[in-house]
Order: C-alpha cells, then sequence, then structure tokens
C-alpha cells in the first residue's frame, strides 16, 4: 500500500492507549462508594466518595503504565523514514545544520 497508515505495532499501541485512557477515566471519575462497619453483631453499609480500593489503585496503575508505555512507541516511533536511511540522503552530512552566516545578513569582504 501506497503512502502507507498505521499498520501493526502502531495500530496496537493505539489501541492500548485508547483501551488505558478510558480505564483510567472510567475508575477516577467512580471510585468505589461503599463503606461496610461491624459493630457487634450489625453490619452497616455507608457511602464514601472520593476512595479508593487496593483494587481501584492497582487498576489505576496497571493503565497509567500501559498509557505512558503506549504513549511513548507512539510518539517516538517513525514508520515512514527508516533511521539509517537519513544520512545516506543528504550526502553524509546533515540537513538540518546551516552555516550561521546563512540568513543573517553578514557579508564576506
Amino acid at each position: 500500500m501506497v503512502g502507507g497508515g498505521i499498520r501493526g505495532k502502531t495500530l496496537f499501541a493505539a489501541a492500548v492507549f485508547i483501551a488505558s485512557v478510558l480505564v483510567l477515566a472510567l475508575k477516577l471519575l467512580n471510585p468505589t462508594p461503599v463503606q461496610i462497619l461491624v459493630e457487634g453483631n450489625t453490619a452497616i453499609t455507608t457511602q464514601v466518595p472520593g476512595l479508593f480500593t487496593y483494587a481501584d489503585v492497582l487498576v489505576i496503575a496497571v493503565a497509567l503504565v500501559l498509557m505512558s508505555v503506549s504513549g511513548t512507541y507512539i510518539l517516538l516511533h517513525d514508520s515512514t523514514t527508516p533511521a539509517a536511511a537519513a544520512p545516506a540522503s543528504a550526502g553524509g552530512r546533515n540537513p538540518r545544520r546551516t552555516s550561521a552566516a546563512v540568513g543573517r545578513g553578514c557579508q564576506n569582504a
């Protein structure tokens, strides 16, 4: 396919990133709101907003790690230009480096 597109590992990384963002958003917006108090022979359940269980924290940590790894892969992976071909196409020189005098109004006498 000419022009490429998102394929293979990049598509997988994007899917993992989106899934991690959704899991993280759902866990942060909906913490576990139940607290169970046992007094003698009676059990009382109360709602406590804003607290997370250990399982919630584990899910949030795993989602953060997966989101970070997949996001880093997506940002740093360049599928259009192989790294080995870039210096060869410029004749062994770095095409981004220019002389300091070019374009600054310096004149040679």
